[in-house]
């Protein structure tokens, strides 16, 4: 159904938008690891970008949904769900939905300084 957006584009200033319709029946994906050590959480963190980026190339928005996993309860919950011995690193809802606005790109010139310029003074 209909779901608000906002749009960041404003000048940094929050404008709120119409709600646009999204798909009835997105997909709900898990992404976990087999333990839950700093090193899982690295690969699960990797394992989420090329999920991200691939998902870019088929056209499909991603949302997150990964803050009730901070809750232990929740957390069990989707392990078992999931299947022990699999930790929930994140919560994901991917479908077809609007295409958002571009964000606003500093020039380049302002971002890159070259081997032979000052260092920037601020």
């Amino acid at each position: 159904g209909p779901v608000p957006q906002r749009d960041f584009t404003a000048g940094g200033v929050v404008v709120a938008r119409q709600a646009e319709a999204f798909e009835a029946a997105p997909t709900l994906a898990v992404l976990s690891t087999r333990d839950d050590t700093v090193v899982n959480w690295l690969r699960a963190g990797t394992a989420l970008q090329r999920l991200l980026l691939v998902a870019t190339t088929h056209r499909l928005r991603a949302g997150f949904l990964t803050q009730p996993l901070e809750l232990p309860a929740f957390r069990d919950e989707v392990r078992e769900l999931i299947g022990p011995p699999n930790m929930p690193q994140v919560v994901l809802r991917l479908g077809y939905g609007p295409v958002p606005p571009r964000s606003r790109r500093r020039p380049v010139a302002e971002v890159l300084e070259s081997a032979t310029s000052a260092p920037h003074q601020p």
